[in-house]
């Protein structure tokens, strides 16, 4: 949290990376509390690329519909044809788990 004191247009990102640092480490509940935080502040300051990112992750690893959903609809305004392809490939893929 020392980085997003200095730089808090990062914080967002940080608190993704982190988040998904704890998932790898299978701490779940803090990967969430950090993912919930990025997102909180991406949404706070109109960071609409952040906030589709950190719903991606969030997406993919809790294997929740609603957030890749919220990830499409951000990319789509951006424009971002990368992204939006990973995000309809993890849609796909969660259809196809379940």
């Amino acid at each position: 949290m020392k980085v997003g004191r200095e730089c808090w247009m990062g914080l967002p990102e940080s608190m993704r990376m982190q988040g998904t640092c704890e998932w790898l480490r299978g701490w779940r509940r803090a990967a969430e509390r950090c993912w919930r935080q990025g997102l909180s502040f991406a949404v706070r300051n109109g960071n609409g690329y952040d906030e589709a990112m950190i719903h991606l992750e969030m997406g993919r690893h809790l294997g929740e519909r609603e957030h890749l959903e919220k990830a499409v609809l951000h990319f789509k305004v951006m424009g971002s044809e990368r992204n939006l392809a990973r995000t309809r490939g993890a849609l796909q893929a969660l259809d196809e788990a379940l």
